[in-house]
């Protein structure tokens, strides 16, 4: 949860100092790192309601609606991630595993979601999970 609030603050408010090429990278990336940082820190606060047996149980439909927004979440951070790992701090040492880690969450919430749609909820539960 202070992930997902750091990132959501970010959001707000972004000091530029124009010395700090961290920063200056951040601001000329666009689109991306507003939508890695929203779509991720949606996520974050999204996907530990999923897993609750109890909201899934006796709230079914609301356990779909956080689902699609979870994804939703997941589809635009993974896209801001990948889009911010061709232009990483520190080159390909960290826009590499920034680059695996969005592809990972794409495949893994992509296979959830298929399972889930095949209304194979045991599978989509490990995949998620």
């Amino acid at each position: 949860m202070l992930v997902a609030a750091y990132a959501f603050a970010y959001l707000r408010y972004r000091p530029l100092d124009p010395h700090d090429p961290f920063m200056v990278k951040f601001a000329i990336g666009g689109l991306a790192v507003p939508m890695h940082f929203f779509g991720a820190a949606l996520a974050l606060l999204l996907v530990p309601l999923q897993a609750s047996v109890r909201i899934r149980q006796r709230w079914p439909t609301l356990h779909r609606i956080g689902g699609g927004l979870s994804v939703g979440g997941i589809l635009a951070g993974a896209i801001g991630g990948l889009a911010m790992a061709t232009q990483a701090h520190r080159g390909w040492t960290t826009g590499v595993p920034f680059t695996l880690l969005a592809l990972t969450w794409l495949t893994v919430t992509g296979l959830g979601v298929r399972h889930a749609m095949q209304r194979d909820f045991a599978a989509h539960r490990r995949w998620m999970l």
